[in-house]
């Protein structure tokens, strides 16, 4: 099995600002009323990472809130920038969930489990269902 959720950790700005804005506004707009309205989003955010973190998390940057998450995203155009935004603005439900919940899907029945913190802003979890010994 395989997941890759969003964190509990690190995303409190989300969950406090835009998960309000999301169940009550934008999930209700059609869509292209949202497409232009998260132009506006979408052009500070891919300011951010062509501006301030460049593809690069050295030295000071890698202290910038989702350092690891938008230095993978500077080399893609503005247009897959967009998307994003409006991916996370269209849908009327989102979870965000701690460690703990992660770990708790991959006790028992499974093996060869690794989770990680993937740039500090989601979860990733991989294992093996454990099959029980066949029978003669």
């Amino acid at each position: 099995m395989v997941v890759w959720v969003y964190g509990q950790e690190n995303n409190e700005w989300i969950t406090r600002f835009v998960d309000p804005l999301r169940k009550t506004v934008t999930s209700r707009l059609p869509a292209p009323a949202l497409r232009a309205a998260s132009a506006l989003p979408a052009a500070a955010m891919w300011a951010a990472i062509r501006g301030v973190y460049r593809g690069s998390t050295d030295g000071v940057r890698a202290q910038l809130p989702y350092a690891d998450y938008f230095a993978s995203l500077h080399e893609f155009p503005f247009r897959e920038i967009h998307n994003i935004v409006f991916d996370q603005l269209v849908t009327p439900v989102a979870h965000y969930l701690p460690e703990a919940e992660v770990r708790r899907w991959f006790e028992g029945g499974f093996r060869d489990v690794a989770i990680r913190w993937k740039g500090r802003y989601s979860w990733t979890g991989v294992g093996t269902v454990a099959l029980p010994p066949r029978s003669s």
